[in-house]
């Protein structure tokens, strides 16, 4: 069994210095530290605040790094989304997130760290690339959703296919934001994560 969150109150106004950027549809907390001036929108909580939260990060105390604004949407658009499988498999597949329901859930503890995180003090010692983060830059929640196995285990991977590569849908100033892991990283305790807490 998991802890749960500390019950809190969610943000509910746009703050004053939010109303004139792309992200003026965002509730956020006050408390939380900005990084990089107003937007794109970079931030974390006082470490005091983390601290206190104990082992679950309330919502609105997450780390937040930011490549641009944040989609605006509606809940019901979610369901219909839709993501592609498709390169090095056998059966390439497009599914929607309604169609991930129907897939045996799962619930993972995760901790999700920022790879700057502590980089202000680095950057005393050597100047690196980036912004100062402090050490706040990291958060943990109870990830619920499929295991990325299940879902590949339909593509079935082709031999030779050593990476997954992923790609946002969010067109940025320089292009699409994307990552990749290892396939045997996927392989294993990743979940395509559908729920938050």
């Amino acid at each position: 069994m998991f802890p749960l969150p500390l019950q809190t109150d969610k943000p509910t106004e746009t703050l004053e210095c939010d109303k004139k950027t792309p992200d003026a549809h965002v509730h956020r907390d006050n408390r939380l530290i900005r990084l990089t001036g107003i937007h794109p929108f970079n931030c974390e909580p006082p470490l005091s605040l983390l601290y206190d939260s104990g082992f679950l990060t309330p919502i609105e105390l997450w780390f937040v790094r930011n490549h641009g604004a944040v989609p605006e949407l509606q809940d019901s658009e979610v369901l219909n989304w839709t993501f592609t499988i498709e390169g090095m498999v056998e059966t390439p597949l497009t599914m929607t997130l309604l169609e991930l329901l129907s897939y045996s859930q799962t619930t993972l503890p995760a901790t999700l760290v920022c790879a700057g995180n502590r980089r202000k003090e680095e950057n005393i010692v050597r100047k690196s690339n980036g912004f100062n983060w402090g050490s706040a830059g990291h958060s943990t929640a109870l990830f619920t959703g499929v295991l990325m196995s299940e879902i590949l285990k339909v593509a079935k991977p082709k031999h030779g296919a050593r990476y997954m590569c992923m790609e946002g849908a969010d067109k940025l100033p320089n292009g699409y934001y994307g990552t990749s892991i290892r396939l045997s990283t996927a392989m294993n305790d990743f979940c395509f994560t559908l729920t938050l807490n």
